[in-house]
């Protein structure tokens, strides 16, 4: 039992350490973790949300979603399937989105520029899924 207290410690810690990093992605943003949330729907059926910010993404003349688009695969493939091994290694699906600034889940804020993407995993790779 101490063992799991440890490990998830040493999990929070690291994902406040990640939180604190700018992320390099191929757009040149400066990308911030923000949080990550499992939404169970029922074994397979489960969505693992890896959430980021990047306040430059509010120009959307320069940061429209065809120059973040590949950040959203880039991060999946980077950060998602790390994520996913390590807390939720029965999701099938990833999602993964990028925001102006943060917010709450859910929470509607037209004012905020929001880009997301959905994957499906498969061989540990980032499929994208097209929706």
């Amino acid at each position: 039992m101490l063992g799991a207290r440890v490990a998830l410690g040493f999990f929070l810690g690291a994902t406040a350490s990640v939180a604190e990093d700018a992320i390099k992605v191929p757009s040149g943003a400066q990308v911030v973790f923000q949080e990550m949330r499992i939404d169970d729907g029922g074994g397979s059926d489960a969505v693992l949300r890896v959430r980021y910010v990047a306040p430059q993404i509010a120009d959307t003349s320069t940061y429209g979603f065809d120059v973040i688009e590949p950040d959203l695969s880039y991060l999946c493939e980077t950060h998602g399937l790390l994520l996913r091994s390590e807390r939720a290694p029965d999701t099938r699906e990833i999602v993964i989105s990028i925001a102006s600034e943060p917010i709450a889940f859910g929470e509607t804020t037209p004012e905020v520029v929001q880009y997301f993407d959905v994957f499906r995993v498969d061989s540990d790779h980032c499929i994208w899924s097209g929706l």
